[in-house]
């Protein structure tokens, strides 16, 4: 059987409308935070709005929480010591909130290399979503080199109508998309085309431990 994830980035206040959508149509997702800019304005973090830290455990509860760096910076364009830092310290502040261990990992800016993998394995990161697109939704041959299949605005009926046995099928985005390209009927699209596939849909930490068991 193939797998189907949905990886969301940032943790902006359009997260809210869109796990309510996730919960509504029974689908798990994994949400990628930044530990640093939770409870952020957009006065004050320059961009967004950002859920608060209080409000985590319950908004994503029954869904994955994962790393995405304490403040978003280009991991590849920091020495081994900050990239340390920025997954370390994201770890153990999302641990926190959620009350269980933080595995997952999504680079920001899709910005990894190899020097950024060996970083991640020695910080205790299982895997990691990176940069590039293979819509064949090859199973990740290295977990910390997890290639996703399709963007969240991508049109993904045709890739999911005819899945291909044990292909993953690695979707991700922003919530914040589907506002800023009044988008929201995509996300209903994705939602539709996830359900009716007949793949297993779980969280990026549920087909990884299933890969590598």
């Amino acid at each position: 059987m193939a797998a189907v994830t949905l990886g969301w980035d940032d943790g902006t206040t359009a997260d809210r409308r869109l796990v309510a959508r996730l919960n509504d149509a029974g689908v798990r997702a994994t949400f990628f935070l930044n530990s640093g800019k939770l409870g952020l304005s957009a006065a004050q973090s320059g961009w967004k709005d950002y859920v608060g830290a209080e409000e985590v455990a319950s908004l994503y509860a029954g869904h994955e929480v994962g790393s995405h760096t304490i403040d978003h910076p280009d991991l590849t364009a920091l020495p081994d010591s900050a990239i340390a830092e920025q997954v370390a310290g994201d770890r153990a502040a999302l641990e926190d909130l959620v009350g269980y261990p933080v595995r997952g990992f999504a680079s920001p800016f899709r910005a990894q290399d190899s020097r950024v993998e060996a970083v991640l394995a020695r910080t205790g990161i299982r895997y990691s979503r990176g940069p590039g697109t293979d819509r064949l939704g090859t199973p990740p041959p290295q977990p910390l080199r997890w290639v996703p299949a399709a963007h969240c605005l991508d049109n993904v009926t045709g890739i999911l109508s005819r899945p291909r046995p044990g292909a993953v099928y690695c979707i991700w985005g922003h919530s914040y998309e589907y506002d800023e390209h009044d988008a929201w009927h995509r996300l209903d699209e994705l939602l539709r085309a996830v359900t009716e596939s007949g793949c297993w849909v779980a969280t990026h930490a549920e087909v990884i431990d299933r890969l590598t068991r």
